[in-house]
């Protein structure tokens, strides 16, 4: 009798032990000089009434490095290595013109542990307009960025991110307001190549607002669907991968009729 209870009681220290492992806090800590590489490919298609159907395939490589520890604070450098873009009709010609303008291009992030984006600046940008335009907004967007759970959670655990951001797109006469109400959940943890590796789901629903700041004010709605899953190893603190689709229909008087979109993202870490 003595041996079938302690027999059981070490059963029970065993698993609340293991209990305890699959509570986990989610972070990103990435030392100092860590440098990663990621190829990022969207793939966009458009069917919009009245003005017809365009499709484009974006692949960009970018690389990071860590470049110094604060606390809980990461000051990481992005350069874009290289960019290129496929696709056909005027607009995808316009987002080629604009992706040229973005290789080389190298932007410096103070980030939170949380993976919250802090500021952003570009050091070799200059008095470039266009830079400053695109720091102002990636500035009021920063409340959308995705960012981990304040507690520890354990498998089968969710959090939500509701938020609202509001912009100005000067140079082309437009404010933009977006709503995303996501609910992110840990699907579990897992060991690859020794390291743990937190795999996270993601959906929910965007609004988007487009209004014209001239004379009239017209004005486009938008809104839909995100449904993804990002990798993260936690050991080494950093993204391995991140997929996403987001569906969006629009309307409103900048169209001829309704717009649909469809956008599905795919970021993986590699080996260059």
């Amino acid at each position: 009798m003595p041996s079938r209870l302690v027999t059981v009681l070490t059963l029970l220290v065993c698993s609340s032990a293991v209990a305890q492992e699959q509570i986990i806090l989610l972070r990103l800590l990435p030392p100092a000089g860590q440098v990663s590489h990621y190829r990022i490919e969207t793939e966009t298609s458009v069917d919009a009434a009245g003005a017809g159907q365009f499709s484009s395939v974006q692949l960009m490589l970018v690389s990071q490095t860590v470049v110094s520890v604060e606390g809980d604070t990461r000051v990481v450098d992005v350069v874009v290595d290289s960019i290129g873009l496929d696709g056909d009709g005027p607009a995808a010609q316009a987002m080629g013109a604009a992706a040229d303008l973005l290789r080389g291009l190298r932007s410096r992030m103070r980030m939170d542990t949380r993976g919250r984006v802090l500021e952003t600046t570009f050091p070799d940008g200059g008095d470039n307009p266009l830079l400053e335009q695109m720091k102002s907004s990636m500035e009021q967007s920063m409340p959308a960025a995705v960012h981990l759970p304040e507690d520890p959670v354990e498998p089968g655990a969710s959090w939500v991110d509701t938020s609202t951001v509001t912009m100005s797109l000067e140079g082309a006469s437009m404010e933009m307001e977006m709503v995303r109400n996501l609910r992110y959940g840990l699907v579990r943890v897992e060991i690859q190549d020794g390291a743990r590796h937190a795999i996270i789901s993601v959906a929910g629903t965007v609004s988007q607002t487009m209004r014209s700041t001239q004379v009239g004010g017209v004005a486009m709605e938008s809104s839909g669907t995100v449904q993804g899953e990002m990798d993260i190893d936690l050991d080494a603190g950093r993204w391995v991968r991140n997929e996403f689709a987001m569906s969006m229909i629009s309307v409103g008087a900048m169209l001829p009729g309704p717009m649909t979109m469809q956008v599905t993202v795919r970021a993986s870490l590699e080996s260059r």
